[in-house]
C-alpha cells in the first residue's frame, strides 16, 4: 500500500514538473492548509464555547437554587418562635430536598399523622394506666418517632405527661406545651399524680 502511494505521489509531481506548475501548487497547497487550521480551530473553539455555555448555565442554575433554598429557609425561620444551630440544619435539609417545602411551627411540637388506632388491641398490648412520667435523665424531645429534627428537651427529673406509647418510643407533652417523641426507657412511671 505505502508503495503505491509512493508511486502515486512521484506521477504527481513529475506533472507538476512535466507542464511547470509549481507556484500554482505551492498557492493550492498553502491555501489547504489554511483551511484545515481554521477547520481544526473552528472545530476546537465551537467545542470550547459549549463547554463554556454548559458551565455558565449549570453555575446560574446553582445559583437560582441557593436561592430557593435561602428563600424556604427564611420562610420556616418567621414560623418559629425559638431558633437554633439545630433548626437551621434541619430546615436546610428539608428545602435541599424541597425548595417548596411548607414551614412547621416547631416550638408549638409538630405532632405528625399517626395511624388511626384499631378498636381491638393487639396480642401482648398493655395499656398505660399512667398518665404521668418523670425524666430519669435528660432527654432531647423529636418531631417524630424515629426522627431527628430536635423539637424540645426536658431536663433530668421534670416531669411530662404521656400522650401516646408506641412500646419503645412514647410522645410525651411538656409543662410547657410542647410535644415530641423520646425512648421510652428515659422516663420513669410517676404513681399517685
Amino acid at each position: 500500500m505505502t508503495l503505491g502511494v509512493a508511486l502515486l505521489l512521484i506521477f504527481i509531481l513529475y506533472l507538476i514538473d512535466k507542464h511547470n506548475r509549481w507556484r500554482l501548487t505551492f498557492r493550492i497547497v498553502i491555501a489547504l492548509l489554511i483551511l484545515a487550521a481554521l477547520g481544526i480551530g473552528g472545530f476546537y473553539g465551537w467545542a470550547k464555547y459549549g463547554e463554556y455555555r454548559e458551565a455558565k448555565q449549570a453555575a446560574a442554575q446553582a445559583t437560582a437554587f441557593e436561592a430557593k433554598v435561602k428563600a424556604c429557609v427564611a420562610r420556616f425561620k418567621t414560623v418559629s418562635s425559638t431558633w437554633d444551630a439545630v433548626d437551621e440544619v434541619s430546615a436546610e435539609d428539608s428545602c435541599k430536598n424541597n425548595t417548596d417545602a411548607n414551614p412547621i411551627d416547631l416550638s408549638a411540637g409538630f405532632v405528625p399523622k399517626q395511624p388511626k388506632p384499631s378498636p381491638v388491641p393487639p396480642a401482648g398490648f398493655y395499656p398505660v394506666r399512667a398518665t404521668h412520667l418523670k425524666a430519669t435523665q435528660d432527654v432531647e424531645l423529636t418531631t417524630q418517632e424515629f426522627g431527628t429534627l430536635k423539637c424540645g428537651s426536658v431536663k433530668n427529673g421534670e416531669l411530662v405527661t404521656l400522650v401516646s406509647d408506641e412500646g419503645n418510643f412514647v410522645k410525651v407533652k411538656t409543662t410547657s406545651g410542647r410535644i415530641g417523641w423520646a425512648a421510652g426507657y428515659q422516663f420513669e412511671v410517676v404513681t399517685g399524680k
